[in-house]
């Protein structure tokens, strides 16, 4: 019995295949290579749980780029104010005339007015700048539009004086008009200087609807 043991013993160990000895350098670095693989750990995976890496439910949005704000320069209004102009130029008795044969006409759309004060060609009232990009919006989106600006001036000063001002004056709305976007083409320039008042002169109230800008909006 003891002989059928001993026999077995030996056919078991002739079967059992032990890893072979590695010589290692003694350079004091390790190459994995030289160790043989004795076991591959088996991953278990449960249902419902992965292995990929864990994130937060809610996880932060991305950050914005920081943006500079722009702050955007206009020269709206800008012009070359004239100190002197001639009112009787075969253009400007032109577009007078035509300007006068507009109001109340079948081709005029709309009619606004812009005010100045005294001894003054700047526009300073937000109420008139409303006025003016209201006619703005009227004539981009619709090319087929054109507007006579007529400048006017009060009677205080000499007449030649007047005739400047009211040019610095419809040439100042011009400029707004342009820098917005208007088209060159859609507007026609005039100045009557003291010439065509609308109210008295008379008293300050009456003046001050003289020193004015008149906008007729045609077609």
């Amino acid at each position: 019995m003891k002989n059928i043991i001993i026999i077995l013993l030996s056919v078991m160990l002739a079967h059992l295949q032990l890893p072979s000895a590695s010589t290692y350098h003694t350079t004091g670095e390790i190459n994995v290579k030289d160790f043989p693989v004795l076991h591959t750990a088996e991953i278990t995976v449960f249902p419902g749980i992965t292995n990929e890496p864990l994130l937060p439910e809610n996880p932060a949005e991305p950050a914005t780029p920081f943006k500079k704000p722009v702050k955007v320069k206009s020269n709206a209004g800008k012009f070359n104010a004239k100190k002197s102009v001639n009112i009787q130029s075969a253009v400007n008795v032109a577009n007078r005339s035509f300007h006068h044969q507009l109001e109340g006409s079948e081709q005029m759309i709309l009619a606004e007015n812009v005010l100045f004060a005294f001894d003054d060609h700047e526009l300073n009232n937000s109420a008139d700048f409303n006025k003016i990009l209201a006619m703005a919006d009227e004539l981009i989106f619709n090319p087929d539009l054109k507007i006579s600006l007529s400048g006017n001036a009060d009677n205080i000063g000499n007449d030649y004086y007047n005739d400047v001002l009211s040019y610095n004056r419809v040439s100042n709305v011009k400029a707004y008009l342009l820098e917005i976007g208007v088209s060159e083409t859609q507007i026609m320039v005039s100045f009557n200087g003291e010439n065509n008042p609308v109210a008295s002169n008379e008293t300050e109230e009456g003046r001050s609807e003289n020193r004015r800008v008149e906008m007729f909006l045609y077609q």
